[in-house]
């Protein structure tokens, strides 16, 4: 990924500026005094890729008395010509702007944006850009005197060894995650398999008739032999009550018959016919005494039979409801009898029910622990991957480049000794004699030549490693006498291609004989003003 152009306004401290790095290239000095805007130029390209500038916020970024700011990049990559155009806004939305052979990158926002271009079109990793675009000499102690915890924190800064203990932490955390999950789907496995239990001792009370079928079949059946003895009773009843009607009419009869033959008689008894005139006979009022004799006989017969009719009904009727009412209390039994065994059915239910829902739960939370000891076996097979394959891996293949860049720059220093980094990352020295020597053997002047060099190796371990063509280097040759200062700008001079620039911050003066051109910053009433000189040309 190669940066060929960068066009600022009103970020930071810079009005305009725009630099074409297709036009200038090998070793530039950025001078100026302190908060000029000497690292601001990096800090533009870093806010071009990224949105951001790491411990700022977007809107500190602005110029001072301005609300807007904007930061054009133009960058070939994978062989294609990207654009990125991104604002500043004081108020309202800040766009982002990106096209690729002058088609637009589409996204719902900035983030989708932004990720598509990490993701697809950037090569190289923001905390790799960030550590090599902007190479400060305070990300560098003295890498000969590194012990454990400095090790570790420098090879976070370098390659990025943070991002493998976050996924080292993270491992742990999901692995922490597994256990504690692990835990609760126990206890609420325990938890069910202990209702699951108890429940087998829950029994209720058992009915006189378990089985709902046969209970209701006897109720029906008793119904059916009720409605049967009603239906014959009631039809019996009916009969009864004709033959009481028919013994009641002929006795009506018989009496209405009788008191007119007893009426007929009283008239007749006065020996003269009242209709006639004519005399009755003794015989013929001897006939009417028979013949109301006969009639009092046939009244009284009727009502004997009609008294004994009602009764034989009243008895039948006590009978017949003796018996259905016996037959409804045996109906109701059954019934009551049913409803305890449809209760007794419906609490067996129940029960089962939850003994469904508790097996389901226990095969769930089985399958639950089962799975997450499985995911916790796969966290704890990727958190050893990290630890003993990718960490040394990595560690073992930069080691070697780096020692050998090391020799290299030792000889070219005309260094007499030698100095490595063993598997350990631990920094070691021999002198010619191939014997170990301390570091507090050496001179303050040593040892700031062998760090200069180390940071060099390092440096030229990366540039070699990742292909990118601007580079800062704040303060990394400051504070060291002028010889060792123009041997580092030799030196550094051989780290970088043809088609690379590095820019070189310092505020102690650099022989101009290693330079191809410098970058003056003037900085008046909060303005930084820019004149590039190239030496080169």
């Amino acid at each position: 990924m190669q940066i060929d152009r960068i066009r600022i306004t009103n970020f930071k401290s810079i009005p305009e500026l725009d630099i074409n790095f297709q036009e200038i290239n090998g070793l530039w000095e950025i001078s100026g005094v302190v908060g000029s805007g000497k690292t601001t130029i990096g800090e533009a390209i870093i806010f071009a890729l990224f949105g951001t500038v790491r411990g700022k916020t977007n809107e500190s970024l602005i110029s001072w008395g301005k609300k807007h700011a904007l930061v054009e990049a133009w960058v070939y990559t994978k062989n294609r010509h990207l654009y990125i155009r991104r604002e500043i806004n004081a108020y309202g939305q800040s766009p982002l702007t990106a096209t690729i052979e002058n088609e637009e990158i589409l996204g719902s926002d900035k983030r989708s944006i932004q990720g598509i271009l990490e993701s697809e079109w950037y090569d190289i990793s923001r905390p790799t850009l960030e550590l090599l675009c902007i190479i400060s000499f305070n990300n560098f102690k003295s890498l000969s005197t590194l012990n454990t915890s400095d090790s570790r924190e420098f090879l976070n800064s370098t390659i990025a060894f943070d991002r493998i203990e976050q996924y080292e932490a993270y491992c742990k955390e999901q692995i922490k995650e597994c256990d504690k999950n692990i835990i609760v789907a126990q206890n609420k496995l325990a938890e069910n398999s202990g209702a699951l239990k108890s429940l087998d001792d829950v029994t209720p009370q058992k009915p006189k008739y378990s089985n709902l079928q046969e209970i209701t079949e006897l109720w029906s059946k008793k119904k059916a032999e009720w409605d049967a003895k009603k239906e014959e009773f009631q039809k019996h009843h009916r009969e009864l009550i004709e033959a009481s009607n028919d013994i009641s009419n002929k006795h009506k009869a018989a009496s209405v018959t009788l008191k007119s033959i007893k009426d007929n008689y009283k008239k007749l008894k006065g020996g003269i016919c009242p209709l006639c005139g004519n005399p009755v006979t003794p015989e013929h009022i001897e006939e009417m005494e028979n013949e109301i004799k006969e009639r009092e006989e046939l009244v009284e017969h009727t009502k004997l039979t009609l008294d004994l009719r009602a009764k034989k009904s009243i008895d039948y009727d006590q009978k017949m409801h003796a018996v259905l009412d016996k037959l409804e209390d045996e109906h109701s039994i059954l019934k009551w009898e049913m409803m305890k065994t449809q209760d007794y059915s419906k609490q067996l239910a129940a029960i089962e029910k939850k003994k469904d829902d508790h097996r389901k739960e226990i095969k769930n939370y089985e399958d639950v622990i089962e799975n997450l000891n499985k995911e916790k076996i796969d966290w704890q097979e990727m958190l050893d991957f990290i630890r003993d394959q990718v960490r040394p891996t990595i560690i073992s293949s930069i080691i070697p480049n780096i020692n050998r860049y090391i020799q290299y720059y030792m000889s070219l220093a005309h260094q007499n000794y030698v100095v490595y980094f063993d598997d350990t990352f631990k920094c070691m020295m021999k002198n010619p004699f191939n014997e170990t020597i301390p570091v507090s053997s050496l001179s303050t002047g040593q040892k700031k030549v062998i760090d200069m060099i180390i940071i060099l190796a390092f440096i030229k371990t990366f540039i070699t490693q990742i292909d990118f063509n601007v580079y800062f280097m704040d303060e990394l040759i400051g504070n060291i006498d002028a010889d060792l200062r123009d041997t580092m700008c030799s030196l550094l001079r051989g780290t970088i291609d043809d088609k690379d620039v590095m820019f070189l911050i310092s505020h102690s003066p650099i022989n101009q004989q290693y330079l191809d051109g410098v970058i003056k910053v003037t900085r008046t009433a909060g303005i930084s003003e820019y004149s590039i000189i190239n030496i080169s040309k």
